[in-house]
């Protein structure tokens, strides 16, 4: 493929372009985080939202249902401003033209080769299906600099259809022309993400097989009924297990493409570990209330003769608020202690809902939800479907009462 065929956003403009997109980003982040749909939408509206919308008659109408789902959570203030800013990026991913060369390693090997565009972080989550799949998966998920005039010209046939749905038509430009780069550098067989939860999936899968090239999705994170999450399609999606599959399917994914499989990254090696605490504590998107009465929550248990520690979310806690914390409480830095090793190495791990209350209890590990920090969280979680309130656990307050505390004892 000749590097004169893409399209390229660089130099100076290129930067504008990217400091207004990071921009934009950050503006739709800050209107998510104050409403933070998740909690904040009636379960029951979402369900009657979802049946609404007919049955999709192709993967790009999957993706655009999966928009309209997104959009309606975010509300009609941040929806419009969030569309009216994307035109303009728009005509710059689609109608300037450049040149660029795609660094990789694509003419090397012959075996079949995939490329993960998820963060190299969570490459355990992939699956030992695929790693006896493909001879090679290597770890790429940079940005593209081009688009080849055919992607150009399929984006704009999107775009037809969706005449006034720019922030769409943005993010699909923004993703074909990362593919694009993968394509290009790697010449893979298959192409695997962690991003059930993006609404340019579904267009994405089409968009490959266009390309004869696999779309394969791996499970990231914990997951409950909500409608970021509909209607996406893969060629194939590895779930934990088969109630997320059940799940998926009531949100309208695509019900043939699901595959089960534990990755390596839920199956501790180490079964050994000398216990050392016990109650960790597994932060997540708590605001500063909630921690708060969580310190209090946990002093108490600290103060009765538990040995409590506390592991800060890497990415959404506030690294202010840990000063707040009483020396009492151990406080874990997740840099310097593997995940593994926190779960093990604990009698009992906490959390509202976290990701790792699942990974503690498929090996064997007892968990406590936090029934307490945010009592209105919890109740909704039953309507959200969380598949662990089915499953062997014990409450937060369950646990006060066993150290001989009254929940009327929390301050808050």
């Amino acid at each position: 493929m000749q590097s004169a065929e893409l399209s390229d956003i660089t130099g100076l403009d290129g930067l504008v372009h990217v400091s207004v997109l990071e921009t934009l980003r950050a503006l739709a982040n800050k209107l998510e985080r104050k409403r933070n749909p998740l909690f904040s939408c009636d379960v029951e509206k979402q369900r009657c939202y979802l049946a609404s919308l007919e049955e999709p008659h192709d993967d790009i109408e999957r993706s655009y249902d999966q928009y309209r789902c997104q959009m309606w959570l975010k509300g009609r203030p941040a929806s419009l401003v969030i569309n009216l800013a994307s035109l303009p990026l728009l005509l710059g991913f689609l109608l300037r033209r450049g040149s660029g060369k795609e660094e990789g390693d694509g003419a090397v090997g012959t075996g079949k080769r995939a490329v993960f565009v998820g963060d190299s972080s969570v490459v355990d989550r992939i699956p030992d299906e695929l790693w006896d799949t493909y001879e090679d998966i290597v770890v790429d998920n940079k940005q593209g600099i081009g688009l080849l005039k055919k992607d150009q010209a399929y984006l704009l046939q999107v775009w037809r259809r969706y005449p006034l749905s720019w922030h769409f038509i943005l993010k699909c430009a923004i993703k074909v022309r990362q593919y694009r780069r993968v394509l290009e550098a790697w010449n893979p067989d298959a192409i695997i993400a962690c991003s059930e939860y993006s609404f340019t999936s579904s267009l994405l899968t089409d968009y490959l097989n266009l390309n004869n090239v696999d779309h394969i999705n791996v499970m990231h994170g914990n997951k409950l009924f909500f409608i970021r999450d509909s209607f996406f399609r893969f060629n194939t999606c590895y779930v934990w297990d088969d109630g997320f599959a059940k799940l998926f399917d009531r949100l309208r994914a695509e019900s043939s493409q699901f595959a089960v499989s534990l990755p390596r990254g839920l199956k501790f090696e180490e079964t050994s570990a000398k216990v050392t605490a016990d109650f960790t504590y597994y932060l997540g998107g708590e605001d500063i209330k909630q921690f708060d009465r969580l310190i209090d929550i946990l002093g108490i248990l600290s103060a009765r003769g538990a040995k409590v520690r506390m592991r800060p979310h890497p990415l959404y806690t506030d690294g202010r608020w840990l000063e707040k914390v009483p020396p009492s409480i151990e406080v874990e830095n997740p840099l310097e202690m593997a995940l593994e090793q926190s779960v093990l190495s604990s009698a009992c791990v906490m959390s509202l809902y976290s990701t790792v209350l699942i990974q503690a209890y498929l090996n064997g590990v007892p968990v406590v939800i936090d029934d307490l920090s945010d009592p209105v969280r919890f109740r909704k979680l039953k309507q959200l479907e969380f598949a662990l309130l089915d499953a062997e656990h014990r409450l937060l307050s369950d646990v006060l009462a066993e150290y001989d505390v009254a929940c009327g004892d929390i301050a808050g």
